[in-house]
């Protein structure tokens, strides 16, 4: 895997968890 490659994958990864943790902290805000 090169450098590039990686880099991508972390912030493919990075932005598919903020997204879950992001709908977390609205369902926790409201309840």
């Amino acid at each position: 895997m090169s450098q590039q490659d990686f880099i991508i994958w972390v912030f493919c990864w990075v932005e598919d968890n903020l997204t879950q943790l992001q709908q977390g902290m609205q369902f926790r805000s409201r309840g």
